[in-house]
């Protein structure tokens, strides 16, 4: 077939021979040999090309992936506890079994609906905003839910908590990955 343009441009950039349509002619070298040896030292010495990150970032590093860590120990931690303190609640609080399925699935719906609308967010105004946001409705909520009175307090706490929990989690996923 015919080079496209882009072929055309990038092999004339290259400094090639044109032949028929303005494409390469046939057994003209692809790259010019300046190109050729300047590629070979780069892949002979991959770390030529990677800049190495400043001392005080690289120990920021281990600091964030120590909070990151945390934030999902936390969120997992806080479905466990649930689960182990149902029968309690459901003694303190003469809850019925809907009323304990409620407590569990506030926290799930709200955190399963939310959770590519705020990965999204945070991809847009800013992962680490977002995230701090995220710690703070989470951690505010989870002190409520300790304090409630009744059992329709709590499935609220609980709801926001998976509101907090939607916020973290993706951003902490992103906080991973490297900068472009």
């Amino acid at each position: 077939g015919l080079p496209g343009r882009r072929c055309r441009r990038f092999h004339a950039a290259l400094g090639g021979e044109k032949g028929e349509f303005g494409g390469p002619a046939r057994g003209a070298p692809l790259m010019s040999r300046a190109a050729e040896e300047s590629s070979l030292r780069r892949m002979s010495n991959p770390r030529a090309r990677v800049a190495t990150p400043p001392p005080a970032v690289y120990a920021r590093r281990w600091k964030t992936l120590g909070v990151l860590s945390l934030s999902l120990f936390i969120i997992g931690l806080d479905n466990t506890i649930l689960n182990v303190a149902l029968p309690t609640l459901q003694d303190e609080f003469n809850a019925s079994p809907s009323k304990l399925q409620w407590m569990v699935d506030s926290y799930l719906l709200v955190f399963a609906g939310l959770l590519l609308v705020f990965g999204t967010l945070g991809d847009r105004f800013g992962r680490k905003r977002w995230f701090m946001i995220g710690l703070v409705v989470f951690t505010a909520t989870s002190f409520a839910a300790a304090f409630s009175q009744n059992i329709e307090m709590l499935i609220i706490m609980r709801a926001l908590q998976g509101l907090g929990a939607a916020l973290i989690m993706p951003l902490t996923a992103t906080g991973l990955s490297p900068r472009r």
